[in-house]
């Protein structure tokens, strides 16, 4: 008991209620207190972890239907998601989710950075959230520019699509 106390003494808001609660009761209720803060915290790490694991198979499944689903691939696109998350302080899902969207329209591996940065530069520039904004990168990839004339940004919907990409 003394050394759970010790040890309880060591959060202050668990150290106020013991100071409350007479003898080993307080001891007691620090530690539940103890055991519920440690399995909401492993709650949530298991949440984040499942949409982390939904969002990578969302990549890798996009990966399949190309057939460029390779080791080295998902490393490229696991990396990227990551320095975007530096870079940004965005959650690296919410690139991979991105470059997911971007190559199941066509975008290459070997260009998805590019793209990448395009969606980040609409998004900031029209204040669209990543996913409207990876929307119309990827209808763009496939010659639909529509909705960039909607959203006030003059395009040539008689240009090619590699001109409109060019543009972007």
């Amino acid at each position: 008991l003394v050394a759970l106390n010790s040890q309880a003494n060591k959060i202050p808001l668990i150290s106020q209620f013991l100071g409350k609660i007479p003898g080993s009761a307080g001891v007691a209720a620090a530690a539940l207190a103890g055991v519920a803060a440690a399995a909401t915290g492993m709650a949530v790490a298991v949440r984040l972890a499942s949409a982390q694991e939904v969002v990578t198979t969302k990549v890798d499944a996009a990966l399949a239907r190309r057939g460029l689903l390779a080791d080295d691939v998902r490393e490229k696109m696991s990396a990227m998601a990551n320095a975007q998350q530096d870079a940004t302080g965005m959650a690296n899902e919410e690139f991979e989710a991105v470059m997911a969207t971007l190559i199941n329209f066509g975008a290459s591996v070997s260009e998805i950075d590019k793209y990448v940065e395009a969606v980040k530069n609409v998004s900031n520039l029209t204040g669209r959230g990543l996913k409207e904004s990876t929307l119309l990168v990827g209808r763009a990839l496939t010659g639909q520019m529509e909705g960039w004339k909607e959203m006030g940004i003059e395009v040539d919907l008689t240009a090619s699509k590699e001109t409109n990409l060019a543009g972007i």
